[in-house]
């Protein structure tokens, strides 16, 4: 069936592709053409995240999985910064602070915020900036200045049923972290016993015009050690 076919049942609805809709599929496109994207998987055991959080429920306190997700990473690109930067035709760009780009669903459209130097930040003041632009995403009021300058971003779709994705690039970025949910499997431990591990779902997609595969997998496996070891401080 045609597009004019559809177009013309009663029941169908026409859905011009403009505004915020139109830049980031502008963008999207500008970003795959532009670049040599390629998407590594892993997971890894996030007990650790869990246990921090349900102690921190109980003390009342607001941080959660996500808040450590983005300090591990930005930790982890701070100890790798051959990866931390942006990437043109003819240079690399690369930034001795960390500014890791959030991206959030809004009724109009997808935003990504920056949390500046989250590689020095503590996390409450990471969880109070990100609480705080889920908040304005979501009303339209989030400033363009807060959406410019990322070194690196992450896109995470925890809460659905998506393990891995191959997330796109934000254009010039060199890499973007995709989170995916988490999910129980059975392993064994150093005494050989059965126990449950909860894994979270990691995809990272890097320019592979400027980035080859072992640093990337070894920027992933520094990931996964850093959320199975977590520490806030």
């Amino acid at each position: 069936m045609t597009t004019t076919d559809i177009s013309s049942e009663a029941s169908a609805r026409v859905m011009r592709i403009s505004g915020v809709r139109r830049f980031i599929a502008d963008k999207m496109m500008e970003s795959l053409a532009s670049s040599a994207q390629l998407t590594f998987h892993s997971e890894a055991d996030a007990g650790r995240l869990f246990e921090l959080r349900a102690g921190w429920k109980r003390e009342g306190l607001a941080s959660g999985i996500e808040d450590c997700l983005i300090m591990a990473f930005a930790r982890t690109l701070k100890a790798q910064p051959d990866l931390n930067g942006t990437a043109t035709r003819d240079e690399i760009l690369l930034s001795d602070a960390v500014h890791i780009a959030i991206a959030i669903a809004s009724k109009d459209g997808l935003k990504t915020p920056v949390i500046r130097d989250a590689d020095a930040k503590s996390l409450e003041a990471i969880t109070v900036e990100r609480k705080d632009f889920a908040t304005r995403a979501s009303t339209r009021k989030l400033q363009v200045s807060e959406m410019k300058g990322a070194t690196a971003t992450i896109s995470n779709l925890g809460t659905t049923r998506v393990q891995h994705f191959t997330p796109i690039l934000n254009n010039g970025q060199m890499v973007l972290l995709g989170i995916g949910c988490v999910t129980p499997r059975l392993s064994l431990d150093a005494g050989r016993n059965v126990v449950e591990r909860q894994m979270l779902g990691l995809s990272l997609t890097v320019d592979h015009r400027v980035v080859d595969g072992e640093p990337a997998g070894r920027l992933l496996t520094r990931l996964c050690q850093e959320i199975e070891t977590f520490e806030p401080a």
